[in-house]
């Protein structure tokens, strides 16, 4: 069975200043209670909510509501508390705790479910240099570990590929594991159907075989970006978009092809940060093509969720995007691993970015001078207290300014 609720709820309201205006600041706790009547597993699943504690027990939430996080809690028969600390501006905060109970199962096999993440590669002229992709899995179960992981390929191209994994990969009870696994081709230098339709056939130990579809789009080796994937240094698997040089003249340079490393800002992706390097010639018709990337060196636009996000694990990120096309650039279709006439070089960075990426521009460029020839940060900030300070600056001179057009208000970092 399983069941979805909300809370009444008691703040402690007070009137917050700020600036030059006021907010309502939400702060307090949801309290409410579960009845259980047998001994039981339970998942749990709070949406708008960064914690909950079950009694004395602490369970992670979603602030995000993202409706694919589940957690897991085993109780004894008898009534337990639900609480959980909220904080909102406004006048009013919306969250949904969901519960259900689990099957009982046993060691060998407990209940689980799976996905395939969100960060997949693209076949590139008929070829799949990288094959990384994760499946998301899910213990849903309180006491028993899942192990004994297995998977096979299926459906209509499934026979095309073998698939590399970590057999002894161990799920712990209401444990969420990203776990990566690679698709490697039978005959790498055999075009590849476009676009590729699998199914893997997951399981552990005797549980349940879950079939997955996963569908790899297609896209040109040359004159379009196309996404590839790889191993981050967390060991998680991250995504990025690459365009291949316009001309061949690069091979021409000492040690290989530069790299244009480009830093997306808040809300872009890869892919639209990539096709951002376009243009067309002066005077031409709206419907002329554009032309994609640069003209003698390769582009990489690496990704990385969350807000300002290309410090620290962020920065690593993107240097491993790098190094990963250091090794796609001579892999097919654009080389064979002997021959590479493409061949990137990740000691020739041109780093650029915009906003967040703009930060992340001045970050690169500032730990890596070794490997950098040019920098172009544009709109970044150089930390966080800084662009605070700038927000906290200009506001009274923008009001300022509305009384006195002819003031002027800068911030200079």
């Amino acid at each position: 069975s399983s069941s979805s609720f909300s809370f009444p709820l008691l703040f402690f309201v007070f009137l917050a200043p700020s600036l030059l205006f006021h907010f309502v600041l939400l702060t307090g706790w949801v309290v409410g209670e579960i009845y259980v009547d047998e001994p039981t597993s339970l998942r749990v699943q709070c949406l708008g909510l960064r914690a909950v504690w079950i009694n004395d027990i602490l369970l992670s939430a979603d602030v995000y509501g993202r409706e694919d996080s589940w957690t897991s809690v085993w109780l004894p028969e008898g009534l337990h508390v639900l609480r959980s600390r909220i904080r909102a501006k406004g006048q009013s905060k919306q969250f949904r705790c969901s519960i259900e109970k689990v099957a009982a199962g046993d060691e060998d096999s407990v209940p689980w479910s799976g996905r395939v993440g969100p960060l997949l590669p693209d076949v590139i002229d008929g070829a799949l240099p990288t094959g990384w992709i994760s499946i998301l899995m899910s213990n849903h179960h309180a006491e028993h570990t899942l192990h004994g992981l297995s998977v096979r390929t299926g459906g209509s191209h499934g026979h095309l590929f073998t698939v590399e994994y970590d057999s002894t990969l161990q799920v712990a009870p209401g444990q969420d594991v990203a776990a990566p696994l690679r698709l490697v081709p039978i005959a790498p230098t055999t075009a590849l159907p476009c676009p590729v339709d699998l199914t893997l056939k997951v399981s552990f130990g005797n549980s349940r075989m879950l079939p997955l579809a996963v569908a790899l789009p297609c896209r040109l080796s040359r004159g379009q970006s196309f996404a590839y994937t790889f191993r981050d240094p967390d060991g998680s698997v991250q995504l990025a978009n690459a365009i291949a040089p316009r001309t061949d003249s690069c091979r021409l340079h000492s040690g290989g092809c530069p790299v244009l490393l480009t830093f997306h800002g808040t809300g872009v992706s890869a892919r639209s940060q990539a096709d951002s390097y376009k243009f067309k010639p002066s005077g031409s018709a709206d419907t002329t093509p554009f032309t994609f990337g640069p003209e003698q060196g390769w582009l990489c636009a690496p990704t990385r969720h969350g807000a300002h996000n290309w410090e620290f694990g962020g920065r690593e990120t993107a240097m491993a995007a790098v190094d990963a096309l250091v090794v796609l650039s001579c892999a097919h279709p654009f080389g064979d691993g002997t021959l590479c006439p493409l061949q990137a070089n990740a000691n020739k960075l041109l780093i650029a970015g915009h906003s967040m990426g703009g930060h992340g521009a001045w970050h690169a460029a500032t730990f890596y001078p070794d490997r950098t020839l040019a920098a172009m940060p544009l709109a970044g900030w150089l930390g966080k207290q800084v662009e605070l300070f700038c927000l906290v600056s200009f506001l009274p001179s923008f009001f300022f300014f509305l009384l006195f057009p002819l003031g002027v208000c800068m911030c200079v970092y």
